[in-house]
């Protein structure tokens, strides 16, 4: 009768014992991939977002330095005619009619860019012989992490520009 036990291999070097070994780690780790994978691709999107919302936020407080120079500049242009008409006497600038204009510029840009909330009551005008400044505040809304209350709130900026009249002799 023939004997059908298994009998032990001899290894040579031990390499056989290892490779098993190495199959068997590397099959439970089949998992850990399965795991990871989404999980990466969950941070990259998330990151991604965080990217969009704060280049919206740079472009807000781009576009309302835009609209604070613009304003500053046309402001400037805001001459009191009572000065410009006396003899060695400095221009100024008329301050009601100032306010008055960028005031009325702030109404029209609140409806134009959506993405901005121009708050036309802190829109300061101030006015200092033949010099303005004009300063523009706003909330510029984000895109993505509005759906978190907590750290999703609309982005408060703020830009000040000073415009000079120029009076050439």
């Amino acid at each position: 009768m023939a004997d059908h036990t298994p009998r032990p291999q001899a290894d040579a070097g031990g390499t056989g014992g290892q490779r098993r070994q190495l199959l068997r780690r590397a099959a439970g780790q089949e998992a850990t991939v399965l795991v990871l994978m989404p999980v990466a691709v969950l941070v990259v999107i998330i990151l991604g977002s965080i990217a969009v919302d704060l280049s919206m936020a740079y472009a807000g407080t781009r576009r309302v330095a835009d609209l604070a120079a613009a304003w500053a500049n046309d402001a400037a242009s805001a001459v009191d005619p009572a000065s410009h008409y006396r003899d060695g006497q400095p221009i100024l600038l008329d301050t009601e009619t100032a306010v008055a204009w960028v005031d009325q510029r702030c109404q029209q840009a609140d409806r134009l860019d959506p993405g901005i909330q121009l708050d036309c009551a802190k829109t300061l005008v101030a006015t200092d012989g033949a010099q303005v400044t004009v300063t523009v505040t706003g909330d510029v809304s984000l895109l993505f992490l509005d759906a978190f209350p907590a750290i999703g709130a609309p982005r408060r900026v703020s830009a000040s520009s000073t415009a000079a009249l120029i009076t050439l002799d």
